[in-house]
């Protein structure tokens, strides 16, 4: 082998290691890597004596030769499933069953659906991730069938409810399913992150922690009810960071201010 590179086209950096000497580098596009081997078949890099004579690719036995071919291939295939493994067991956030408040009139809520409550089976096939009951409820799509869920409510307990196949018809495989039924996933309550000093948020009296409730005297059901608020005054209520649940203060944002 003369040369080993990581990376493709102008090599930015080389050294020359081994009995050999031979010759790793690292090159310019970051896209794959190669080898370029001692072959008499290419004038570039033909043996230039009888010592590198032995080193020619073309005079290794066959197995030796096969093997080196495939070494490439073989290697990414298996960085592959080394980045793959690493991705999976790093994993990442993927919402539950838990249901936001359904809107009155679709068939979520007509079944008896509502905010809070989580599903945990549908027609007896367990779900533990939005994407699991939305690939059930797209299969019963194509299907026409009725769901017939298994719910955990808000409370916590357990309740049955049906979607009939009629409504379940209605709907296109194609679209958004869940959406054309009414289902849609829990977004918690709004959590400052981060209150900008100086910004209005600090100003108001918003510390990192704490809970926004409502706003202008609606109280939130969700962190969706704040968006859009920004442009204009807003009198946002908010439990403090550790302090009980009923603790509300009232704080004065101002986005212009």
């Amino acid at each position: 082998m003369l040369r080993f590179s990581l990376g493709m086209g102008k090599v930015v950096w080389s050294r020359r290691f081994g009995p050999d000497q031979t010759e790793w580098a690292v090159s310019a596009l970051p896209l794959g890597g190669y080898v370029q081997m001692l072959d008499s078949r290419d004038p570039s890099s033909a043996p230039k004596d009888e010592r590198d004579a032995a080193r020619d690719f073309m005079r290794q036995n066959v197995w030796k030769r096969i093997a080196i071919v495939a070494a490439g291939p073989v290697a990414n295939f298996l960085l592959a499933i080394v980045l793959f493994a690493a991705l999976f067991m790093h994993g990442s956030e993927e919402p539950g069953t838990r249901l936001r408040a359904t809107t009155p009139g679709t068939p979520a809520f007509v079944a008896g659906l509502r905010g809070g409550d989580a599903i945990t089976a549908v027609n007896g096939e367990p779900v533990a991730t939005w994407s699991d009951l939305r690939w059930q409820m797209t299969h019963l799509a194509l299907d026409k069938g009725a769901a017939k869920l298994s719910v955990r409510g808000a409370n916590g307990g357990q309740y049955a409810a049906t979607i009939p196949a009629g409504e379940i018809a209605k709907t296109n495989p194609d679209s958004d399913v869940m959406a054309a039924l009414g289902l849609d996933f829990w977004v918690g309550m709004p959590i400052v992150d981060r209150a900008i000093e100086g910004g209005a948020g600090a100003r108001a009296g918003l510390q990192p922690g704490d809970v926004v409730l409502g706003a202008d005297g609606k109280s939130f059901a969700h962190a969706d009810r704040l968006r859009g608020r920004g442009a204009r005054r807003a009198e946002p209520q908010h439990a403090a960071a550790g302090a009980p649940w009923g603790h509300r203060v009232d704080a004065a944002a101002h986005a212009g201010a």
